[in-house]
């Protein structure tokens, strides 16, 4: 009987939990639909295109540096941008750094939606275009916040000569309280990424 009582708010329990699915996706990631630019950054700045392994075309913004010093290879944070992440680092552009800032789909007016599935095809499209870009020079990825994430997550497909991670999480899920823990929809376990 009591559990006959509670069946029709079923649908509303449903109703709500895809609610806070979404509403906790939409935490994740922040995209922007402003198109990236090269205006205002380091000389040399352009606008590059990748195409992912499940056919989606992004653009996102390199500089190819100096021939005796690495590319890095950057990963922005949730509510960042390539453009801006180049802009970070205009410093060691100067010094003859090359970058490969990646953008991830559904941001800057990139085609899709992101997800981490989707962020990890990214990561791989834009890490053949910096080991590309640096011919025989190492690559440094390098990822802020969610994009450590991203970063990690690339480390464990690829045999990387150098990561650096400011301001990542251990674990996305850990962010947020139990209740909410069911509805995170990609995880990030950076610490399941590092060895030993």
């Amino acid at each position: 009987m009591r559990h006959a009582l509670l069946l029709p708010l079923l649908p509303l329990a449903l109703t709500a939990s895809c609610a806070d699915a979404q509403s906790i996706h939409d935490r994740i990631y922040q995209p922007h639909s402003t198109p990236l630019t090269v205006a205002g950054l380091p000389a040399g700045a352009a606008l590059d295109r990748v195409k992912t392994a499940d056919g989606v075309m992004l653009a996102g913004v390199e500089v190819a540096g100096t021939a005796d010093k690495p590319v890095l290879l950057v990963f922005h944070g949730n509510a960042g941008s390539a453009d801006r992440s180049v802009a970070w680092f205009a410093p060691l552009v100067a010094e003859g750094y090359g970058v490969v800032a990646a953008e991830y789909r559904g941001y800057s007016a990139n085609p899709g939606r992101p997800d981490a599935k989707g962020l990890a095809a990214d990561a791989d499209a834009f890490y053949a275009r910096a080991k590309a870009l640096a011919g025989t020079r190492r690559v440094i990825v390098v990822g802020h916040s969610l994009g450590g994430g991203v970063a990690f997550g690339l480390a464990t497909r690829q045999r990387l000569d150098a990561l650096v991670t400011v301001g990542t999480f251990t674990r996305l899920r850990a962010i947020f309280g139990a209740i909410a823990r069911a509805f995170v929809p990609d995880d990030y376990d950076n610490l399941a990424a590092v060895p030993g």
